[in-house]
């Protein structure tokens, strides 16, 4: 099973923007990776969740696509993601927050388990 989700992993650069994705699925990928192991077991990241178009799209001018393509902008619109995940560190904790390196993955995987075709 977990050789099968790594070989649907791609990188992903256009979206169906016009679809939607429920805020409750959203919710149930932050759940599953939340789940995973954190340094000291603090629970330092925090996530803030957006589907609405009108947070979209101030969100969108703040992201960097394709490294390598440094003439992309990004996808047109018409082609950007419908939802967003934000990851943050709580500095309310008063900690280094580390990158966690499973929180990522997990919410893929938490993406691939729906059948949900967003991606062009």
């Amino acid at each position: 099973m977990l050789k099968d989700l790594i070989l649907k992993n791609r990188s992903y650069r256009r979206f169906h923007q016009e679809v939607p994705v429920p805020m409750e699925l959203l919710r149930e990928m932050v759940e599953a990776a939340r789940l995973s192991g954190s340094a000291r077991n603090m629970q330092a990241l925090r996530y803030m969740l957006f589907n609405d178009p009108f947070d979209c799209a101030r969100i969108f001018p703040a992201l960097a696509w394709a490294g390598y393509l440094k003439d992309w902008p990004g996808p047109a619109e018409g082609e950007r993601p419908s939802a967003y995940i934000v990851q943050l560190g709580d500095l309310a904790l008063n900690i280094y927050i580390p990158y966690h390196p499973l929180q990522e993955p997990l919410l893929y995987i938490g993406w691939l388990g729906h059948s949900f075709k967003r991606i062009i």
